[in-house]
């Protein structure tokens, strides 16, 4: 859960920097360096299989 969490902070920060225009604070340098990818979670909101996953 840390990670979605961390995740989440970091997009939140991005979006504030994009909406700003202006660059990090340290803390916020902070909070994007613990991005972290999504891995498969992105599989799970999927109503049926993943039509760019190869099937073995």
């Amino acid at each position: 859960m840390a990670l979605a969490e961390a995740n989440l902070a970091a997009i939140k920060t991005l979006r504030t920097l994009e909406r700003e225009h202006r660059g990090t604070t340290v803390d916020e340098a902070r909070a994007l360096a613990r991005w972290s990818g999504w891995g498969s979670v992105p599989t799970v909101f999927l109503d049926g299989p993943d039509p760019d996953e190869p099937i073995y």
